[in-house]
């Protein structure tokens, strides 16, 4: 009984990480990882969020592309904000559009 009311609560806060999980969230995780690892010069308005829905299992692509233009990195995320992998874009991605 312990268990079961045990995995039960397990699941209720798991749930409710999804549920209440912004996109706003993710993006700004992965943004900070990505000052951790992008250099001096990396910046949180490198970063922009994209639907993954192309892709099986993937909710949001954080793209993070430095001034330079060199070097973007593209965190492909789950819905419970895990990584699922993180690469540089291909050589044909559409580029983000600096405003």
């Amino acid at each position: 009984m312990v268990l079961i009311a045990g995995l039960a609560l397990i699941g209720l806060r798991r749930g409710w990480i999804v549920a209440t999980m912004t996109e706003t969230d993710v993006i700004n995780a992965y943004a900070q990882r990505y000052l951790r690892t992008g250099g001096p010069d990396a910046a949180l308005s490198d970063c922009v969020a994209l639907s993954g829905a192309a892709y099986p299992g993937v909710w949001l692509i954080v793209r993070c592309v430095p001034e330079t233009g060199e070097g973007a990195v593209d965190y492909y995320v789950n819905r419970r904000g895990g990584l699922v992998r993180d690469a540089a874009p291909p050589q044909d991605a559409p580029t983000v559009p600096r405003t």
